[in-house]
């Protein structure tokens, strides 16, 4: 009895799902954002959604890594050896760190120069934005020479 129910409930919900050509068709067509003329909104890498998020991915790998620093360190007897895994756990600590701080700097400034790029539409605005990124900024900054180029 039981086996037969399991078949209506199934059978049930295969009746709304689509086929894999539909699925597929669907999938070609453009989301309705890109559809109605509107370019996709770009998510905000400083929300506290995300920071939070990217904190705790970091979190994560940096409490592996410890974890699996201190069960080395814990079953070597030598001190030099323990000391030495250690401080290669406290030294990936920092990597890690820096290389964050670092692509949050780079975030930022691919962030701020997509907001300026975005809201160039005449001419005057163009002429604008150019003495904006001649001004602003390192000479020779990769950033601002794309966001010139496109300009």
């Amino acid at each position: 009895m039981a086996k037969q129910t399991r078949k209506f409930q199934r059978a049930k919900s295969k009746e709304g799902a689509s086929t894999g050509k539909e699925l597929r068709a669907q999938m070609k067509q453009p989301p309705a954002s890109a559809s109605a003329g509107q370019a996709a909104a770009m998510p905000d890498p400083f929300a506290p959604a995300q920071i939070r998020s990217t904190a705790l991915r970091v979190s994560m790998i940096l409490l592996a890594l410890w974890i699996i620093g201190g069960l080395s360190a814990g079953f070597v007897q030598s001190d030099t050896v323990r000391y030495s895994i250690l401080g290669v756990t406290g030294a990936l600590t920092v990597v890690v760190i820096g290389v964050l701080l670092w692509t949050l700097k780079r975030t930022k400034t691919a962030h701020e120069m997509a907001g300026l790029l975005q809201g160039v539409d005449t001419p005057e605005e163009r002429e604008a934005a150019i003495a904006q990124l001649k001004t602003d900024g390192k000479k020779g900054d990769a950033t601002k020479l794309f966001a010139r180029a496109q300009l």
